[in-house]
């Protein structure tokens, strides 16, 4: 399955002007829409920036094991709802919150990727733990 493409274009998209009488077309109505979301995305990037606007903070909980009430749970990160601006100025939403198994993540990276990852605690960072540090990233989706 093909990657949508955003139709936000990348110079400032064309009004569009509209008359009685003249059959529009899908394109028509996505100028429009492309007009709207870029004046947004400008206004946004200008008096914003780029960055966290409110929430996505990240919890690590550590791996749970099963109990009376409670089922078991994996290690994990939670990245809990809220909202981003790219550099572009589209707005990121991460309406509810979002879980990264660790496990399923280390698996799917390759050895070298980990090796390189890899940072051992040393004199300057005294009783820091070792281990393999990570950015966790959010970009901008297209809804398909």
């Amino acid at each position: 399955m093909a990657k949508a493409q955003d139709s936000l274009p990348k110079k400032d998209p064309d009004r569009v002007h509209y008359a009685t009488g003249v059959l529009l077309g899908a394109e028509d109505f996505q100028a429009e829409q492309d007009y709207h979301r870029g004046r947004l995305a400008r206004a946004l990037a200008y008096t914003v920036g780029h960055g966290t606007v409110a929430g996505l903070e990240v919890v690590y909980q550590a791996q749970q094991a099963a109990g009376e009430t409670n089922p078991s749970r994996p290690e994990r990160l939670l990245l809990e709802p809220g909202l981003a601006i790219d550099r572009l100025g589209r707005m990121i939403e991460v309406p509810r919150p979002r879980c990264l198994k660790l496990a399923d993540w280390y698996q799917a990276q390759s050895p070298q990727l980990l090796r390189q990852a890899w940072h051992e605690a040393d004199a300057l960072w005294a009783g820091a733990p070792s281990g393999v540090a990570a950015d966790l990233f959010v970009r901008f989706v297209v809804c398909e």
